[in-house]
């Protein structure tokens, strides 16, 4: 499963980056069906903000710098966006 959040990036880094497409392949299965769901979220608390931040892989390979960014910020939408694969044995 890939999950990305774009504005809760561009509210961390000066030049946030698009993931890369992630190779799906899995030996021994194939891809069987593949949903992407993509819609926006509004955070109206700053504690809810930190802990979507805490929650993503962001959070750990953030300097503490920019993690301080996301302390001033009282709301913030961001778009989510879900791709969720199911396999198949071979």
């Amino acid at each position: 499963m890939k999950i990305t959040f774009f504005s809760l990036k561009k509210a961390v880094y000066d030049n946030p980056l698009k993931n890369p497409k992630e190779n799906t392949d899995i030996d021994g299965f194939i891809l069987a069906e593949s949903k992407e769901l993509k819609y926006s979220i509004t955070l109206d608390d700053n504690r809810e903000i930190e802990s979507l931040f805490k929650m993503t892989p962001y959070y750990y390979k953030t300097s503490r710098t920019d993690q301080q960014k996301l302390e001033k910020l009282n709301s913030l939408t961001t778009e989510i966006e879900f791709c969720v694969l199911v396999y198949k044995k071979l």
